[in-house]
């Protein structure tokens, strides 16, 4: 070996490193590396050359392609679309089974729009069997179909587009949620469903100066306020057999100025709060500042997307935080001396909170949401003695 040889970069299991060559009549044994880049000096490819004596080695089979199908979903039916394949089922559990027996492909991933109540079905069906399914919104959809030049619509080609929408942009499958998530989040919409026809109903009453619109206005109130308490007590008794939902509660609730409404809401808007990171929990709350830049032409960030009920209970929430916890106080107080008006700092404010309770929400994960997860407080046996309790605080009139 020359001087000039022990300076050169051998490659060995995909790294380089400078040392000396090896000769090939000293090896005994073919490398069972593969070399990276331009084959150096003293080794050779495997993949290239056939020992003596040898079958030249089997080549490995590509994984297949994923196939995206496409289902565009109404109330009574179902719309499919992948490749030539094309179907009209009923959106029901048969028609779901019967999907799955039409696309029987070694990988098949399924996309659809949400269009609320009508994709439960479908997504139950999916996650019962293991296959994957993307719920993507529509708008995003629609602006993939504009972008595309395809202005007509309807349902065949929704599905369509849907699925060319899937093989173009690969979305990411969505997770089979937790116990108790999708009964909570129902219980929690009907609840401010039913708060906002009785803010409507007081607003009437207040305003009606008849004896006879104020006394059904009155006998309304007192009717939804009954059904506000009873949903209240599904939420309660849904707490206590679901101890993952139970030990996120009571982490969020030890934040300062987090209340029973603002944990509760959290829990059933952003289940997947816990297993994100902050920019992600940020982004899904539409907390996160956008920019608006174009050339020389800077414009002001602003705040957009998201899930527009969260916000709600968490502009409530930071609203208390600004003033009662010492940390975000502090925060809030020096933006608005920076000269951040009020409603900038509060959304900073919120940010920084979700992003907090996203943070104590996986602590609480990682020490166990077992029944040791919700210990009662110090002389008493009732874990419901632990916990303050949901309970709709408006008065009758």
């Amino acid at each position: 070996m020359t001087r000039r040889d022990r300076g050169k970069v051998i490659c060995v299991g995909g790294g380089r490193y400078r040392g000396r060559t090896s000769s090939p009549k000293n090896s005994t044994a073919a490398p069972t590396h593969q070399p990276c880049g331009r084959q150096t000096e003293g080794f050779r490819d495997p993949a290239r050359s056939v020992p003596k004596g040898g079958s030249p080695p089997t080549p490995l089979k590509a994984a297949p392609a994923t196939k995206y199908v496409g289902i565009d979903v109404s109330k009574k039916s179902l719309d499919v679309a992948s490749g030539d394949l094309r179907l009209t089922l009923p959106n029901t559990r048969a028609g779901c089974l019967e999907l799955l027996r039409k696309t029987t492909w070694p990988c098949v991933q399924y996309v659809c729009e949400a269009t609320g109540s009508f994709t439960k079905t479908l997504v139950a069906v999916m996650h019962a069997k293991r296959r994957p399914i993307s719920v993507v919104p529509g708008h995003r959809v629609r602006h993939f179909a504009q972008a595309s030049g395809r202005l007509a619509k309807n349902d065949r080609i929704d599905a369509e587009v849907i699925a060319t929408f899937g093989a173009a942009l690969t979305p990411k499958a969505i997770s089979r949620p937790a116990k108790g998530t999708e009964r909570l989040r129902s219980l929690v919409r009907r609840r401010r469903s039913l708060i906002d026809v009785e803010t409507s109903q007081r607003a009437q009453w207040n305003a009606d100066g008849d004896a006879i619109l104020q006394t059904t206005s009155h006998a309304m109130i007192r009717a939804i306020h009954a059904q506000i308490e009873v949903i209240d007590e599904s939420i309660e008794k849904l707490f206590d057999v679901c101890p993952d939902l139970a030990a996120k509660r009571r982490a969020m609730e030890s934040v300062r100025g987090v209340g029973v409404v603002t944990a509760i809401y959290v829990l059933a808007e952003l289940p997947e709060i816990g297993g994100m990171d902050r920019k992600q929990v940020a982004s899904m709350c539409g907390l996160a500042p956008w920019d608006r830049e174009s050339g020389d032409i800077v414009g002001i960030r602003r705040i957009f997307g998201g899930r527009r009920h969260l916000r709600t209970a968490l502009f409530m929430a930071a609203s208390v935080a600004a003033r009662c916890n010492t940390i975000l106080r502090r925060f809030y107080s020096r933006l608005r001396k920076r000269g951040k008006p009020r409603k900038v700092a509060l959304t900073a404010v919120m940010r920084k909170l979700v992003i907090h309770l996203n943070h104590v929400a996986r602590r609480a994960m990682e020490q166990g949401t077992g029944a040791s997860a919700i210990v009662p407080l110090k002389g008493s046996t009732d874990p419901r003695k632990r916990r303050r309790v949901l309970k709709h605080r408006r008065r009758l009139p």
